[in-house]
């Protein structure tokens, strides 16, 4: 079978331990990294990521660097959350002749509060005919596509409560300060008013279990709220004294819905 050509965009956390998925991939070749980080650009991917193969590739500083004399099938694309901060990297990969998976959270159901946005990057890529998906373990998988699975095997579904929680001490550094890990309570909820904290795609989650139920939604609420460290954290990354921010906790719901 032939080995789907594989462009790695943006190496950082998430990206780093994809490269290492696809290079055990045995259908999958990685043939291109992209990184804009002058600490990465121009290195062996070896010197970056432990690797059994590829590690002769070097990371390149742009997308058209990357595909210089190479062909290649799709782009996995792992740089922001936010989907206005994407959507040009998007299409130079779609006019570039490639699929995309994207983790960009806001990507996994754009339609709800980006409904331009989405109707633009649609249109690039039906211009392209190629497939654009936005996807992870959360939005993507856990808090929608899961749930919305277990659901279909029900006739009438009324209610659906979801509650997941993670230990953000032992995750990434960025994760931790993307949760408030060590903040004052003013900093913490200054944050939370201009809407730069917290998981993002939490209310994509949302619209896409609905729109998979075939639910028409009025309104999603969510309240973000701080949880106070009682005693002094620390972790490989950070330490949080008693009485600074400790983590958050999300709460979201609709105001109402119609099922179609």
């Amino acid at each position: 079978m032939k080995k789907v050509k594989v462009i790695q965009y943006g190496l950082g956390p998430i990206g780093c331990g994809i490269v290492k998925a696809v290079s055990m991939h045995s259908q999958m070749e990685l043939v291109g990294v992209v990184d804009i980080d002058p600490d990465k650009v121009g290195k062996e991917l070896n010197k970056i990521i432990s690797l059994n193969c590829n590690a002769n590739l070097k990371v390149c500083s742009s997308l058209a660097e990357a595909l210089d004399g190479k062909s290649a099938d799709a782009a996995i694309h792992c740089t922001s959350s936010k989907l206005g901060n994407v959507v040009d990297q998007l299409k130079e990969m779609l006019n570039a002749g490639l699929h995309v998976i994207s983790t960009c959270e806001e990507l996994a159901y754009p339609w709800y509060r980006f409904p331009k946005l989405s109707e633009d990057i649609d249109n690039s890529a039906k211009k392209a005919e190629k497939a654009l998906v936005g996807t992870g373990v959360n939005p993507g998988f856990a808090m929608d596509m899961l749930p919305l699975v277990y659901n279909h095997a029900v006739l009438d579904v009324k209610e659906i409560r979801i509650e997941r929680v993670l230990d953000a001490g032992r995750r990434r550094g960025s994760l931790q300060k993307k949760v408030g890990a060590g903040m004052e309570i003013s900093e913490f909820m200054a944050f939370v008013a201009d809407e730069k904290i917290g998981h993002a795609g939490f209310i994509e989650s949302i619209a896409l279990l609905a729109a998979g139920l075939g639910w028409e939604l009025d309104e999603i609420k969510q309240q973000i709220l701080p949880v106070i460290a009682e005693e002094n954290i620390r972790t490989e990354f950070l330490e949080v004294k008693a009485g600074q921010v400790a983590v958050l906790t999300r709460v979201g719901g609709v105001a109402n819905k119609v099922k179609n």
